[in-house]
């Protein structure tokens, strides 16, 4: 009698302990190619002055000019130097200057998005790290 209890409270201690693991996985909010979805969902979108170092230009700046920057900067290259990603509630595309042999004195451009605790349209900056 007692074996068949334990089994019994072993089969719902284990039925119980994996609905709760199941049910409460971390699932990320964001995957790889979500900043390049927003990125061209909000193409139109004017970058204000503190939002964008890209340009220097008077006439507007806008998510879509960021993104054709960083993609006309690794066009210059042989190599792929393009990235895009998220991670820790932050999404960037950029582009690298350094050749794939070197890993100082090199510059980089971003398209950061800002993704936590919610996704912003105004989440949106520009800047080139020398």
């Amino acid at each position: 009698m007692k074996v068949i209890l334990a089994i019994v409270f072993g089969a719902a201690i284990g039925v119980g302990g994996h609905f709760f693991w199941i049910h409460n996985q971390v699932t990320p909010v964001t995957s790889d190619a979500t900043a390049l979805k927003l990125a061209f969902e909000h193409s139109q979108l004017v970058l204000s002055e503190s939002q964008n170092s890209c340009s220097d230009n008077a006439t507007p700046f806008t998510v879509g000019d960021a993104l054709a920057s960083v993609l006309e900067l690794s066009e210059l290259y042989d190599v792929n130097r393009l990235d895009y990603g998220c991670g820790y509630g932050v999404c960037t595309v950029s582009v690298s200057s350094c050749p794939p042999w070197q890993d100082s004195e090199c510059g980089q451009r971003f398209l950061r998005i800002d993704v936590t605790p919610e996704f912003e349209p105004t989440s949106f900056t520009c800047f080139d790290m020398p």
